[in-house]
């Protein structure tokens, strides 16, 4: 079901109200990086802030060009009509890694990340392939001891790849996510 707004969202004449900020600040947070969406998630806080205009911005820039970028979600404009296409389930952004999500080991080790200081999605700060990660409980006659993120993001997501690797460094499996 597509979203509405009562009125626009963003600058430039943008009213602002706290419903229909949250609607777009979600709408924003289903669309992947590689899609224009931001690429840290934003907190809906049914703030108009500079990071949500930011993403509003970036989402029209990749979407529609130049001309197309005013910063501004208007109810009938084609910009709410495109963040409504990832909202139908068109396109999927995956979870972002927090503290509070469980990792394992591909033999049962639990995945332990310590985070440094950075960026919050909803109180709970984000996890970045920099970030020490460290498993333990590991039931592997060569026990996985570290994790190695495949990614160049700034931020970790249910679809970033962890090598579990030994204490020679050699991989063993991947990371797998349980929430």
């Amino acid at each position: 079901m597509s979203r509405a707004l009562v009125a626009s969202v963003g600058r430039l004449g943008g009213v602002n109200h706290p419903g229909d900020v949250k609607n777009v600040q979600e709408l924003l947070n289903q669309v992947p990086v590689g899609a224009g969406g931001p690429p840290v998630p934003l907190d809906p806080d049914m703030k108009c802030g500079p990071k949500t205009i930011d993403a509003i911005q970036k989402f029209q820039l990749f979407h529609f060009g130049w001309n197309g970028t005013d910063g501004r979600v208007d109810p009938d404009g084609q910009t709410l009509r495109k963040l409504n296409q990832f909202e139908n389930g068109a396109f999927r952004r995956p979870l972002p890694v927090t503290t509070s999500t469980m990792m394992r080991c591909p033999h049962l080790g639990t995945v332990t990340v310590t985070p440094s200081f950075g960026t919050v999605f909803i109180g709970t700060p984000l996890l970045k392939p920099t970030d020490k990660s460290v498993i333990t409980g590991c039931k592997n006659p060569s026990p996985c001891v570290a994790v190695r993120w495949m990614t160049s993001a700034p931020v970790l997501d249910h679809s970033s790849v962890g090598q579990c690797l030994n204490a020679a460094g050699v991989a063993q499996g991947q990371v797998v996510f349980l929430s």
